[in-house]
């Protein structure tokens, strides 16, 4: 993935990127060694990637990639879209075969859980990009709007 991806096409506004130093200065402060970025799936489940404070740092600019496997299964993990079609069966040629996708995590999000160890005490939500176009490929997010109507 190229670097500084999120900052080459504007994917943060000001607030976020004073949130995002805030959260590395708390991260430091608090001692934490792993950041849980969580997204949701098609279905509204909560996925999730630990990340070290380094690779939160390179996040931050670079966002993180992840497989696009689990948008293909349903609740039950049966195979719902074959991702090998054309399209990966989304109609967007980027998404045949299974591509990586990027998550853009956004630091407004950040809490800390007060229920979990110092190695996983944090959680950040991500909207989750194709790398090659930068469109969201399916996430609730953009299905919910359409929804609301």
């Amino acid at each position: 993935m190229s670097s500084k991806v999120i900052e080459h096409h504007k994917l943060r506004t000001a607030a976020q990127k004073e949130a995002a130093l805030e959260v590395l200065s708390k991260i430091e402060k608090e001692g934490i060694q792993m950041i849980r970025l969580s997204w949701p799936d098609q279905y509204g489940l909560l996925r999730g990637k630990m990340l070290s404070v380094s690779a939160l740092k390179s996040a931050f600019t670079s966002g993180s990639e992840i497989t696009m496997a689990p948008f293909f299964f349903d609740t039950a993990s049966a195979i719902v879209f074959n991702p090998f079609q054309p399209g990966g069966a989304f109609g967007d040629a980027e998404l045949s075969g299974s591509p990586n996708v990027v998550m853009v995590p956004d630091p407004t999000t950040f809490r800390i859980l007060p229920w979990a160890d110092r190695s996983e005490l944090t959680r950040i939500v991500d909207p989750c990009l194709n790398p090659a176009t930068l469109g969201d490929p399916g996430t609730p997010a953009k299905v919910m709007p359409l929804a609301k109507g």
